[in-house]
């Protein structure tokens, strides 16, 4: 991949006004928190072969998120686009507010980039 071609997707994009929706498995611990099961084999030759051969606890890369990531994640719903859920942040994180809006793009960003969420209105490039 070549370095320019993230860049060039997310030229003039607002990122406040796009709307994530989760692809990714999750589960969810005792204690409330998610945890997102990656496939362990995702995007390699071995993946439509030996993934469906794994016990179940081989399967996933497990992937726990703490307190401010499952807010987060629970906030993916399809509907609400990351201004919103900067604002969502403020609320439930009031400590946090001189850097929600920097904190939540870049964890959406990195779940995007993961391939854990996808942005339903990102216009093709």
């Amino acid at each position: 991949m070549w370095p320019f071609s993230r860049r060039r997707k997310w030229d003039g994009v607002d990122f406040m006004t796009l709307i994530p929706e989760r692809v990714a498995e999750v589960t969810e611990t005792d204690d409330g928190e998610i945890v997102v099961l990656m496939p362990r084999f995702a995007g390699t030759m071995y993946a439509g072969w030996l993934q469906p051969l794994l016990r179940r606890e081989k399967k996933y890369i497990r992937i726990p998120l703490e307190a401010r990531g499952s807010y987060l994640w629970r906030q993916i719903d399809g509907q609400r686009t990351v201004g919103d859920m900067v604002a969502g942040f403020v609320d439930a994180f009031p400590e946090d507010a001189d850097q929600a809006a920097e904190r939540v793009c870049h964890y959406v960003y990195n779940l995007e980039d993961n391939r854990f969420i996808r942005f339903m209105n990102l216009p093709e490039r």
